[in-house]
């Protein structure tokens, strides 16, 4: 589909201020992008870091990804500037 992260499988359009403008159908029907969607929703509001969720969510989901020879080549989240690992920035 041509994915490249999570987002992806919810939003088909953005405008120039990155606002929504038209929604993927996909997302609201597939169980995995509504799982990885509700996990990263969570650690987030936990605090985790952008690294943390993505390490946990393809620690999680790597095993499917080797049975089906499928993965999203999402980007590396970009590097923190915090002197705390794990710790977001605001």
């Amino acid at each position: 589909m041509g994915h490249k992260g999570n987002d992806d499988c919810f939003v088909s359009k953005r405008n120039a201020t990155g606002q929504v403008t038209e929604w993927e159908s996909h997302g609201m029907v597939c169980e995995l992008c509504i799982d990885i969607a509700v996990q990263a929703m969570q650690m987030h509001n936990s605090g985790a870091s952008t690294q943390a969720i993505r390490d946990a969510v393809e620690k999680k989901y790597a095993a499917l990804g080797e049975a089906r020879h499928t993965h999203t080549p999402t980007p590396q989240p970009p590097k923190s500037k915090s002197s705390k690992p794990g710790v977001p920035q605001l």
